[in-house]
């Protein structure tokens, strides 16, 4: 979920979930976070992703579209791959988690 709409969806304004994730600069990080003009740093977007018990994901916040969760089929050998999540080739990398 992005996180402008998850802040309407709960009727709380920028500076008020600033205050809540323990923002010091108040409204404007939040906002340059929804304008898409920033990207938060593992830290801010994993308090981001607790405060809203998940709903807004740390992948939510780089921006980037979903990617289809690959189906756990056999390979030309009969064996099955191993399943992985749609964000685990785009997270690992940038976020180390």
């Amino acid at each position: 979920m992005d996180l402008k709409d998850w802040l309407i969806k709960n009727k709380m304004s920028q500076g008020d979930f600033a205050k809540l994730i323990g923002f010091k600069s108040g409204r404007f990080q939040v906002n340059r976070f929804i304008s898409k003009t920033r990207i938060p740093s593992r830290k801010a977007a994993l308090k981001i992703q607790e405060v809203t018990n998940g709903e807004v994901t740390a992948y939510d916040l780089l921006f980037l579209p979903r990617l289809p969760i690959k189906e756990n089929k056999p390979d030309e050998t009969g064996q099955q791959q191993q399943e992985k999540r749609h964000d685990e080739h785009v997270l690992d990398p940038y976020w180390n988690l």
